[in-house]
This record gives C-alpha cells, structure tokens and sequence, in this order.
C-alpha cells in the first residue's frame, strides 16, 4: 500500500493502491440476529440502510442512516405478527427513501412497500396479491421520481417469473408478468438510470443451466430477453448499478473456469462490452455487490473463501484499470453478504454480516481510492476521515 502525506503527491506502482481503509467496527451493541443488509445514497448526501432482525423474537426490518459522521440509531420499521424479511432500498432525487420486502403477515411471502418522506415513513403498502409466494424483491427510483420494484413470483406452479409494478410512492399502476419460459426465473435486481431507462437483470433456467439475462423499458415497451452471461456451467447471483452517464454496471457469479468467481460487464447506451473475470484464485467467491460513484468508478465487494473462512474483499474499476483485491474483514469467525456505497465525502462504505457467538452482528468499514491529479499523473490520497476542528 502507498502510504502519502494528506493532499500531498507519491509515486504509485503501475497498479493502483488499494487506498486507506479503517478497521472493522460493529454498528449497534444491540443483541442482534441482522441478515441480508443493503444500502443507497441520496442527493441528499446520506447513505440510507436496512437489513432485517430477528433481535425482538421474529425477524423485522430495521434501517439506520450514515449522515458522514456517525450513524443514526437502529430505527425498526415494521412491527407485524409475523416475518418480514429480505429489504432492499432505494432513493429518488428528492431524496426520498423506498424500501421493499417479502412479508409472511397474509399466510404466505407477500411484497410490501413504505417511503420516508420529509423524515416520515408511510404507512406499510402491500404490493402483491397472491395466494402463493413472492420473494427477492428489488427496488429502485428513476429521475422523475417513479419507483420501480421486481420480484420472483411462484404464483407458476413449479416454475418462478419475474414479475414488475410500478408506482410513485402513493399509486401503483398493475403488476406486469416480465418472463415467460420453461425455465425457473429467479433473483431479479432493478436499476433506473439518468435518460430513464429501467434495467432489470435476473438468471433462469431456460437453456439448462442458470444464465443472467437482462431486458429494459424504455417508458413505452419493454425489449426482449437477452443472455449476458456466457457459461454452459452457471451463472447466477447478479447485482447492478447505474452511473451518472447512464452507464449500467453488472456483476454475478460465474463458473465458467471451474470455480464460482466473479464477473464484470458494462452496458453503454448503444453496446454491451466484453465480459471480464474479475476474481482470481482457488476459492469459492460469492454474494458480489456493486456500487458507483460519482466520478464513475466502479467498486465491487464479494466474500471469498481463500483465507480458509468467509472473509469481505474489495475491488475497484478505476481509471479504467482495477484495483489490488483488498481483504476487509479479519476475524476468525465467517463473514458474510456485503453491500457497499459511497457517501457525499468520497468514502466508500461497506457494511457485511459477522457471526459472532451466538448472534450475528453487522460490521462496517470505510475507506478512500487514491484520486488522480491530472497534471503530475500521480495518486493523491487523502485520509478517510477529515481531521477534526480544534
């Protein structure tokens, strides 16, 4: 790693240091039983979380929000009889907050909503109406304030779709069937970029074996199914972004050498790119999460088994070359579903599972890239934290 002086220029090798980052720490003392967290960032500068908890008994969702400088207190957002589960969450350029999950309060998984708006959050919003499960629901918000949210529907009998509704926090227009082939659909994720596009990603089975597959609106119809991956030996658990350009960002697992790794491709506005490999070693890698920031670099968090236990490494499109892999956690115990963002500061954020004992905890690190000083050609890195008034 290259160690600088705050704001002052160094020399770096020709691969990219992997920057400054802080050690692991836990975000509540609370006892806790936290699973499958996810993240945004508003324009607001925030950067909103939510993960489910069965700290009270039976599993609920919980949020708290990263103002830049400490962490808000856990706040839980619902409180049914029965199990809420699986949240994803999103914001709008107003800064709104949208959170969707899969709710078992009417006898079987149900998709529900609410919205933080104005420091409030609306009333819980049932989304789904069918006597059979609906699960993994994304969500994600355009530039006109729209949301959009996806899910796996069972509603087939033995064989999920990938159902689609949409709505702008209050009215919801009617579900909207997105898949239909022999093979089981599963796991969608949803982004909205800038021009307004909707990107929806999902693997199925239809060719044999799990392949990734995309299709996008455009505000007027909805284009074909089209295979992104390509792997005749599995290809799954896909995540995207979408940068400031309108530039979408896919990452899934792969087994296409042999070993479950991950992968990158990046979709412009006229052309897909090439697939690149973004993990490698002997290992098992899994659960990739990807997030970019406003100066269009991509970061990338995935758990690996190298190390003999699960542990959180780190990656990042930079400069159009990747970053060093850059292990983030280091306890003995296994470390678990990342997620990542990036605050109004630069920072990137990564929060993940830890088994600790008998519970399971969230813990979370921050760190900085080095950023390029165009005329000297060299990395500037500056501190994570900015240095305190006196």
């Amino acid at each position: 790693m290259v160690t600088c002086v705050a704001l002052m220029t160094c020399a770096v090798p020709d691969v990219f240091a992997e920057g400054l980052w802080s050690g692991a720490s836990r975000l509540s003392d609370e006892p806790s039983s936290a699973r499958v967290p996810d993240m945004a960032a508003s324009p607001d500068g925030l950067v909103h979380l939510v993960w489910y908890d069965a700290r009270n008994g039976s599993p609920e969702i919980y949020y708290k929000v990263w103002d830049g400088t400490i962490w808000g207190e856990d706040e839980r957002l619902t409180f049914a009889d029965e199990e809420s589960r699986r949240p994803q969450v999103a914001t709008d350029p107003w800064s709104r907050v949208h959170v969707v999950w899969n709710d078992w309060r009417d006898g079987d998984f149900e998709i529900y909503y609410k919205m933080k708006d104005w420091g409030s959050w609306t009333p819980d919003k049932r989304l789904t109406f069918d006597p059979s499960n609906q699960s993994y629901p994304s969500v994600a918000a355009d530039a006109a304030g729209f949301v959009h949210t996806v899910w796996s529907d069972g509603r087939e009998l033995y064989n999920s779709e990938i159902y689609y509704r949409r709505g702008d926090g209050f009215l919801w227009d009617p579900e909207i069937r997105l898949t239909e082939n022999e093979g089981s659909s599963s796991k969608p994720a949803v982004a909205a970029g800038p021009d307004g596009l909707v990107h929806v990603t999902w693997y199925d089975m239809r060719e044999g074996a799990n392949e990734v597959y995309y299709k996008s609106w455009d505000g007027q119809v909805w284009s074909q199914d089209l295979r992104v991956s390509d792997s005749l030996t599995g290809s799954w658990y896909q995540n995207m972004a979408v940068d400031a350009m309108g530039n979408l960002h896919l990452v899934w697992l792969d087994k296409s050498d042999g070993n479950w790794e991950v992968y990158y491709r990046k979709k412009s506005s006229t052309a897909w790119g090439e697939i690149t490999r973004v993990t490698f070693n002997d290992a098992r890698a899994g659960n990739p999460e990807v997030a970019v920031d406003a100066g269009g670099r991509v970061h990338i968090v995935w758990r690996d088994f190298r190390d003999g236990n699960t542990e959180i490494y780190y990656t990042a499109l930079n400069q159009g070359r990747w970053t060093a892999e850059t292990r983030l956690s280091r306890t003995p115990t296994p470390s678990r579903r990342p997620t990542v963002s990036v605050d109004a500061d630069g920072r990137i954020i990564v929060v993940f599972m830890e088994d600790m004992d008998e519970e399971i905890a969230l813990l979370w690190v921050r760190g900085r890239l080095p950023t390029l000083d165009l005329d000297s050609s060299r990395d500037i890195i500056v501190p994570i934290d900015p240095p305190l008034d006196n």
